[in-house]
């Protein structure tokens, strides 16, 4: 095991955790259920953290890939780009979780303020994690990137 490939591991964590746990969100809310609640922001918290070093082996994965003859340095840098985007958004998802915690703890009151901004900043770090994933793609599948059809013709 390498480097660059611990980054396509954990990568892959936040991309499926953060929907999932937006729906957990979600279903929580419609059956005022505690168990879903907490493990939709654990799984929040969960994502902001591993996305941290995920990013950061990125750039021991461009490293890997950069000088091979089929990866185009463009679709690095529009996933690079798309990476750091996602990142924040991530890591602020996270903070907001743990924010929703303290408050539950401390605050029971005011926690039900941070539902409806958990859910929204979840959908858009979710839709941000997919785009990075799909930039990150162009880079060695462009198989599941182009435009025209594959037909087999029987002969």
């Amino acid at each position: 095991m390498n480097l660059t490939f611990l980054h396509l591991t954990l990568v892959h964590i936040p991309i499926l955790f953060v929907p999932l746990a937006v729906l957990l969100l979600i279903l929580a809310l419609l059956k005022s259920n505690q168990t879903l609640k907490a493990t939709s922001l654990a799984l929040f918290i969960l994502s902001g953290v591993i996305v941290i070093p995920a990013f950061l082996l990125g750039e021991e994965a461009e490293e890997s890939v950069e000088h091979i003859a089929a990866v185009n340095k463009h679709d690095i840098k529009e996933h690079e780009e798309a990476a750091d985007f996602a990142l924040w958004l991530t890591v602020a998802l996270g903070v907001l979780a743990i924010g929703q915690v303290a408050t539950e703890k401390f605050k029971p009151d005011s926690s039900k303020h941070f539902t409806i901004p958990l859910i929204v900043l979840g959908i858009v770090s979710s839709a941000s994690l997919s785009y990075t994933a799909w930039e990150g793609g162009k880079i060695r599948h462009p198989e599941a990137h182009s435009q025209e059809k594959s037909v087999k013709e029987d002969s």
